[in-house]
């Protein structure tokens, strides 16, 4: 028996050895990088993927570039509701952050992944990008779709502000302001069906018809899945690059 023990424990350092070979001296990637083919628009949206974000399942952003240089992360996440309760699939208002970056700041995330989150993990070094340009209209039309998100969780954290703050009749009154914005046509986060990753490509859908086609019969569950069958399906309209060096818990990710 002990011997049956000895021989897997071996077996098994054989194979995590070897693992761990291939990740030290190859840098996986699922497809080559290259240069978007349009080039005579003078805006750029990006598509970002963050291979460790939301604990290894991935994290998706947009970044929107105008024709002076400054560019704006736009990140969604869930914040009525904490963790348990999103994961059980339960809908509530999400909160659409924007980061901004002058023309040296874009140029350094582009070279590095690397972004002042204010604490937010899920988007403080991303590591892929599919990207391309586009015109000063279809910038506007993204901005304006993303500012209607962020209007939405602004409102509701005024409003849960006025909740917590008040006191007796003010407070009741608070509430029901609360409710009847909450009985309202909003768009709320569900960590399934309505999350960081189909936001940003709901967003870049506004613009492109081959992500809207890809949203209506190609896409996977995952950040991370969604980025390499994306890869796969644009054509050269798309640019593909990585962001900075991996990590070696990146590299396993990438698999």
């Amino acid at each position: 028996m002990k011997k049956n023990v000895n021989v897997w424990f071996l077996i098994l350092f054989y194979l995590v050895l070897n693992l761990c070979v291939k990740i030290s001296f190859t840098a996986p990637q699922a497809f080559e990088e290259r240069e978007c083919r349009i080039t005579d628009e003078d805006c750029s949206v990006c598509y970002l993927l963050n291979l460790d974000g939301m604990k290894g399942l991935g994290h998706s952003a947009l970044l929107l570039i105008d024709e002076e240089g400054y560019g704006s992360v736009f990140s969604y996440n869930g914040m009525q509701y904490g963790l348990v309760r999103c994961l059980a699939g339960e809908e509530g208002i999400g909160r659409m952050t924007e980061y901004r970056l002058d023309p040296r700041e874009v140029e350094t995330f582009l070279n590095t992944g690397e972004l002042e989150a204010d604490g937010h993990e899920e988007c403080d070094d991303f590591d892929r990008m599919l990207y391309r340009r586009i015109s000063d209209m279809q910038y506007e039309r993204i901005a304006d779709a993303a500012g209607l998100y962020m209007e939405v969780g602004d409102q509701y954290e005024q409003r849960y502000a006025a909740v917590v703050q008040a006191e007796g009749t003010r407070r009741v009154e608070a509430e029901a302001e609360m409710e009847n914005y909450l009985q309202q046509d909003l768009p709320r986060y569900q960590i399934y069906t309505h999350n960081c990753d189909t936001v940003a490509r709901e967003l870049l859908a506004l613009v492109d018809d081959e992500i809207l086609r890809y949203n209506e019969q190609e896409q996977k569950l995952t950040p991370k899945g969604n980025y390499k069958n994306m890869c796969a399906y644009v054509s050269d309209r798309w640019g593909i690059s990585r962001l900075g060096e991996d990590s070696l818990a990146e590299r396993i990710l990438d698999f």
